[in-house]
């Protein structure tokens, strides 16, 4: 399990990869790993803060991912876990 600091420090990062994949996707909206990395921040928000719009933004960026030819292998099961909550 995570201590309470590690959930704050998480709480604190999450944030800021979402701002920073954002930023990162307007300059480069062609990388597929950069929806992946946003998606799953976006998804670990949604698990710990229940925020239905995290995990609708979570899904559309894993999908986006692997529309873009990410390998589904790795972005499909993190697709579902998130669907599936």
């Amino acid at each position: 399990m995570f201590s309470e600091e590690d959930l704050a420090n998480a709480r604190k990062a999450l944030p800021l990869i979402i701002e920073a994949t954002t930023k990162a996707v307007a300059l480069d909206a062609g990388m597929a790993e950069l929806y992946y990395l946003r998606g799953k921040a976006y998804a670990y928000t949604y698990y710990d803060a229940k925020d239905a719009a995290m995990q609708e933004k979570g899904l559309a960026d894993l999908q986006t991912a692997m529309d873009m030819g990410l390998s589904e292998d790795m972005v499909k099961p993190e697709y579902d876990q998130l669907a599936s909550k």
